[in-house]
């Protein structure tokens, strides 16, 4: 009925088509011999309709048609075509592949599995290592298919080099769908040692099915013995670390091993070190099950496994450019924060362990231990693992955006510097050790003395002309990572290093973590001025030491670390070439009030060693000059403050002792104090003056700050090429020029306004000008540019 109905339709299409057409021609025709329009019209049309007729019958009478016919002898309605139409589809489209009909192979032999030491010659191909199957008959487990993996010398095999392919070696190849090169192609790969890497992994996917099989199914049915399982375990491993890169291979191989350590513990056992590292691996879900159901601590491996692959957590860029680092830390920190390990309480869903075959010939089935429960599926111990994780990226985020910057490497000593401390040890990383030893040659020889220039050299990198932020910090990172600390310490004391000054360095484990910061800093002010007072005379007296020693040590909001850190301060403070050049300036725009407070507490200190000495009364008198004040009044003020110490100034150089007074120098830990509705007003003062002291000194010692670079248009630089990745450098060149700066002094600013922001650089000087992104995107979500 259908293709009467086609039929139909096709006929009337052409009838109409052919009415149309004749009717235009013959009415066109009419009208333009006739004289009247409207007879030619109808003329024309009458014609066109007896012409289009007698074509009809005469011309366009379809010669093929199909006719019903019935079969008299049977109830039944049977089309049958008299003269079929016959349709051809043309295209230029050429197929890829073409799909033959599979070799029918005439050998009847029953297939057999080589062992390894069973020599066979296949062809010209003599093969020694066997582990495949043999044969011209070996149904699979699906549809009654010959094995996949079986080798049938019955089909046809021309000589062809192992890397020869076509397109007979599909996405699920077996041996029989193979062209005869392709056989004999695999058969040159059989008989070679099998450890090339650019086999096409066709050839190696039907060699593991063989496998696959013997492993599964034959020991399943009592077929092979252990050692043999043990043996088929061990080439699967060596052919992982031959083709590691391929994934689908590693996926599938990786499955077959855990199902057989997990099956069959005493035939083989999957190495940790060659376990899958993630939680897809079905060892990785009995094992977690396992500790669940036993009430057991998660160890810290398992833990890490868990964290580093769940498909609902996305490791930041730090873990996945520094893996080794971020799982070492990620161990590190789990053990601090749970000691024996989390444990995880059982949840009800069950665990069920499905076995998916890499060959067709091989049915699809589940396996593995009954009863346990599933912790994968919870979400509340990944929660706290993804607490620790994300602490480990923040402390690697310094050191990850280091190694992401162009010929960067993880033995640079500013990556070494930016490196975690509790890594050090752990990754022995030899510039550390020989700085360790070096650090300790000078604790221990030189009372922690050296020159900046001594501790540089450590870092074989050549000295540079001046220290920005930037090699301080360096520096700090470097003395830290070794075990030590260093006086004076930027961030700590208040106090900055330049190139010429000497360092302390002291032993300390770990750095400080200020407790009280306000006593801290109350502290180390009052060191710093009486340091300054203490070097007036251009010498130390141990009872000037002592003294400032006993402010440190006779504070008790101090912790011990704190005064570790105070004590190598003060040691630096009495051996550096402080002066008053800063101090000066900062003096001069005190107040009246505040003018009061420091002249007391000047007098005070230069009081503390028991006498006066005339170059001590000679600075003192310099610095009321600075003040604003009379100089004259010096040896008066003396006299008043001193009256109410045990001893008496007589005069300058020399002291009275009462009764009262010890031979050895008494300590007084109020000496720097004034009263107590003074005090925080002196310290507040002292605050200022040191701040100030030390900007003065950063102007003389270090580059010009980037936030006032701005002014100089080293910004408005970054913002013309902040949007893109690369610019070549005589562009660059012509923008630098626009703006008034150098190349290498705006990269110079432009880098050290984005190491204050982010703590690290934004450009690199190559052949161009490479612009990084991830840290310019950083500086673009603070909002500054």
């Amino acid at each position: 009925m259908k293709i009467l109905i086609l039929n139909s339709c096709i006929y009337s299409l052409r009838a109409f088509y052919g009415l149309f057409l004749f009717t235009a021609i013959i009415g066109g025709l009419v009208s333009i011999f006739s004289e009247n329009p409207e007879q030619s019209v109808w003329g024309g049309l009458m014609l066109a309709l007896f012409i289009y007729i007698l074509g009809h019958y005469l011309f366009l009478k379809p010669s093929k048609v199909l006719v019903q016919k019935r079969d008299v002898n049977s109830n039944e309605k049977k089309y049958t075509p008299s003269e079929s139409i016959e349709i051809t589809f043309h295209t230029d489209y050429t197929p890829l592949r073409t799909y033959a009909e599979p070799e029918k192979s005439k050998n009847e032999s029953k297939g057999q599995w080589i062992s390894p030491k069973q020599e066979i010659t296949i062809g010209k191909k003599t093969i020694t290592n066997g582990l495949f199957y043999f044969g011209g008959v070996l149904k699979g487990e699906n549809y009654g298919e010959t094995e996949s993996s079986l080798v049938d010398d019955g089909l046809s095999i021309k000589d062809a080099p192992y890397t020869f392919t076509d397109n007979s070696l599909g996405y699920w190849p077996s041996f029989q769908g193979l062209s005869p090169m392709c056989r004999g192609a695999y058969i040159d790969w059989l008989a070679s040692d099998r450890d090339m890497p650019n086999v096409p992994i066709g050839y190696l996917f039907i060699y593991f099915y063989g496998l696959e099989r013997r492993l599964i199914k034959d020991y399943k049915e009592g077929l092979v013995a252990g050692e043999e399982c043990t043996e088929i375990c061990k080439e699967i491993l060596r052919l992982k670390s031959i083709f590691k890169d391929n994934y689908s291979f590693n996926g599938y191989s990786s499955r077959l091993l855990d199902y057989v350590s997990i099956t069959h513990p005493s035939i083989f056992c999957l190495p940790d070190d060659e376990i899958e590292d993630s939680i897809y691996s079905d060892i990785f879900k009995v094992k977690l099950a396992y500790v669940a159901q036993n009430g057991e601590p998660l160890s810290p491996e398992l833990a890490y496994t868990w964290i580093r692959s769940h498909p609902d957590y996305n490791l930041r860029t730090p873990a996945r450019r520094c893996p080794e680092e971020f799982k070492a830390l990620f161990i590190r920190k789990y053990k601090e924060a749970y000691q024996e390990g989390m444990v995880i309480k059982p949840n009800k869903t069950r665990l069920r362990l499905d076995y998916r075959p890499a060959s067709r010939s091989i049915s699809y089935f589940e396996f593995g231990p009954s009863g346990l429960c599933d912790p994968t599926v919870l979400s509340a111990p990944v929660k706290k693992l993804a607490d620790i994780a994300m602490q480990c990226t923040d402390e690697l985020d310094a050191y990850s955006r280091y190694l992401g910057k162009q010929n960067s490497s993880k033995e640079d000593i500013d990556a070494i510097a930016l490196l975690p401390s509790p890594l050090i040890d752990e990754f022995e990383i030899s510039l550390i050790k020989n700085f360790q030893a070096w650090a300790r040659s000078i604790a221990e020889d030189k009372e922690g003395i050296c020159e900046f220039k001594e501790l540089w050299s450590q870092t074989k990198q050549p000295l540079p002309v001046k220290i920005n932020k930037k090699e301080q910090e360096l520096v700090c990172n470097l003395v830290e990572k070794s075990g030590y600390s260093l006086a004076p310490h930027p961030t700590l004391h208040g106090s900055k290093f330049n190139s010429t000054d000497p360092i302390v360095i002291y032993k300390q484990e770990s750095s400080v973590q200020l407790e009280n910061s306000a006593v801290f800093d109350d502290v180390a002010i009052k060191l710093r001025l009486g340091a300054i007072i203490a070097n007036a005379d251009l010498k130390i007296h141990s009872n000037e030491v002592s003294f400032l020693q006993n402010i440190i040590h006779s504070n008790d909001n101090l912790t011990t670390h704190e005064k570790l850190s105070l004590e190598a301060y003060l040691k630096w403070l009495l051996n550096s070439s402080s002066n008053f050049n800063g101090l000066k300036a900062s003096l001069s725009r005190l107040r009246d009030d505040d003018k009061e407070v420091v002249r007391k507490m000047l007098i005070n200190v230069a009081l503390s060693d028991g006498k006066i000495d005339p170059s001590e009364v000679k600075e003192i008198e310099k610095l009321y000059t600075t003040l604003g004040l009379d100089k004259s009044t010096v040896p008066a003020d003396i006299h008043a403050l001193s009256s109410s110490r045990k001893g008496t100034v007589n005069k300058v150089g020399s002291v009275l002792t009462t009764p009262e007074r010890k031979q050895s120098f008494a300590l007084d830990e109020s000496v720097l104090d004034v009263h107590e509705t003074e005090t925080k007003a002196a310290q507040n003062i002292l605050k200022s003056i040191f701040k100030d002291e030390d900007e003065a000194d950063s102007e003389e010692s270090l580059d010009i700050k980037p936030e006032a670079s701005l002014e100089n248009k080293a910004l408005a630089i970054y913002k013309i090429i902040s949007d893109k990745e690369r610019i070549e450098r005589p562009e660059f060149e012509k923008i630098c020029s626009e703006h008034g700066f150098f190349v290498d002094a705006a990269i110079d600013s432009i880098n050290e306004w984005a190491f204050d922001k982010v703590a690290a650089p934004v450009i690199e000087d190559d052949t161009d000008i490479i612009i990084d992104r991830e840290i310019a995107d950083e500086l673009k979500e603070l909002g500054d540019i």
